[in-house]
């Protein structure tokens, strides 16, 4: 809806509608909305709106156990499969009540695709804005074949309140902590177990066994 309908519109709220109801009576009382699905997810895609490469030198977990740190991009290959679902309604689509699209699915922006444009703490689902309010230390993980760690990176230079704070990429895994199998750079056989072992080691130094 563009600024000129929605202005229309607000100017029609009050107006019957359907006989006895209005605009307003309508929003209030309607039991859902719909929104896009999670699953239809651009960012998935090698798209060029989406940065795959880190902006800051960062310590990286490789194959052989050791922790480099260095500049990453992504090892993470296109996925096309999930282009016939992006365009059905299971699954390009979201089902929501008005409250929940508000409360926790929608953000409020003057530019979506600028971080310093959005209102992070206008949504209750929102990991910039816990992050500013969160003081006890801090680890945060991001997978080196998939597309989330330049989040991680943002929320560990940018939004982490936390004095004791850290970031670290696991080179080859996706997002289930399991191994790319064909990714560039591999194998990274041992990554699973070299995650685990560093979650551990970071937990134990800080918190005991």
């Amino acid at each position: 809806m563009s600024a000129s309908e929605t202005h229309q519109a607000m100017g029609r709220a009050e107006r019957p509608l359907m006989g006895s109801l209005t605009l307003s009576s309508i929003l209030r009382t309607a039991p859902d909305v719909c929104s896009r699905r999670r699953t239809s997810d651009l960012d998935g895609q090698p798209i060029a709106s989406q940065s795959d490469r880190m902006n800051d030198w960062i310590d990286q977990a490789m194959n052989n156990g050791v922790v480099v740190r260095q500049m990453h991009q992504s090892v993470r290959l296109p996925d096309p499969t999930g282009v016939t679902g992006n365009v059905n309604f299971d699954d390009g689509a979201k089902k929501l009540t008005v409250t929940s699209f508000l409360s926790a699915n929608s953000i409020r922006s003057t530019d979506s695709l600028d971080r310093n444009q959005i209102d992070w703490c206008s949504s209750n689902n929102s990991t910039p804005c816990a992050l500013q309010n969160i003081s006890v230390p801090l680890l945060i993980t991001g997978m080196g074949a998939y597309y989330f760690f330049p989040d991680g990176e943002q929320y560990y230079l940018k939004y982490a309140a936390s004095l004791d704070k850290e970031f670290i990429i696991a080179a080859g895994l996706v997002h289930g902590i399991t191994p790319c199998g064909n990714c560039p750079g591999g194998p990274y056989n041992n990554q699973v177990t070299n995650y685990w072992n560093y979650v551990f080691n970071w937990i134990r130094v800080r918190f005991g066994t």
